[in-house]
């Protein structure tokens, strides 16, 4: 408040001024060029910031090792990027799937009711033919008469 009661520049108006002294209206531009204090406090703080920029370049490490940017290709083929490891088994993983797919196609898989009968013993056992016989059709053979049904030879 002081700054602008007696017509100095507030800090803002400093620090826009050590920025870009075109961003600061026309008046307060005259002010900064007539004044001596505000003229001085933007020189002080320009030398600062000057300072701080040298002290910056000189604590900092320089780096490592060059960084070079190019616009060229990788001209590498992707077969070479895997290794021959990786390749390696891959394809071993995709012949054991293959081989298992084989296998279980070859012994039947599920679904193959003549296999799982034969190995149970199930066609023998008359309580077993009955429950297979009521699963397919659970109508009686009297009532697939009354209805005009084929009836189903028994076993």
């Amino acid at each position: 408040m002081n700054a602008v009661k007696n017509g100095h520049l507030t800090g803002d108006e400093i620090a826009r001024a050590v920025v870009d002294e075109a961003e600061l209206p026309a008046s307060r531009r005259e002010h900064l060029a007539a004044c001596p204090a505000c003229r001085g406090e933007k020189e002080n703080i320009g030398k600062d910031l000057t300072r701080l920029r040298e002290t910056a370049v000189r604590i900092t490490p320089p780096p490592e090792r060059r960084v070079v940017l190019t616009k060229e290709k990788d001209t590498r083929s992707v077969r070479f990027v895997w290794g021959w490891r990786t390749a390696s088994g891959m394809a071993l993983a995709t012949l054991s799937v293959i081989a298992f797919i084989w296998w279980y196609a070859a012994s039947g898989g599920p679904g193959n009711e003549t296999t799982m009968v034969a190995e149970n013993g199930y066609d023998t056992d008359p309580e077993m033919v009955e429950a297979s016989r009521i699963v397919e059709n659970p109508l009686s053979l009297t009532y697939l008469a009354i209805a005009g049904e084929s009836v189903v030879e028994e076993q």
